[in-house]
């Protein structure tokens, strides 16, 4: 499986998990921009779930950076479920 199908899925597996829940594992190594896109849909999609409340919104960049780093550094490569 190449980078961007691999990239793809991550999205899917952010959005199937509760809020403070990793996301399943994968491998994957992608450029800083990638990265920077997938925080930003995880934090909209925190956002989202919670209503768009306002006054959370580092919050919610800091936790959706925690879960896209935490998915990159995992151990199981091809995975996308």
């Amino acid at each position: 499986m190449d980078d961007l199908s691999q990239a793809s899925c991550l999205p899917h597996r952010l959005m199937s998990q509760p809020i403070g829940h990793p996301a399943p594992p994968i491998d994957l190594v992608i450029e800083p921009q990638t990265r920077h896109e997938l925080i930003a849909q995880a934090a909209y999609f925190r956002a989202l779930r919670r209503g768009f409340e306002p006054g959370h919104e580092l919050e919610d960049w800091q936790a959706a950076e925690s879960e896209i780093d935490s998915a990159l550094q995992a151990t199981d490569p091809g995975r996308c479920d």
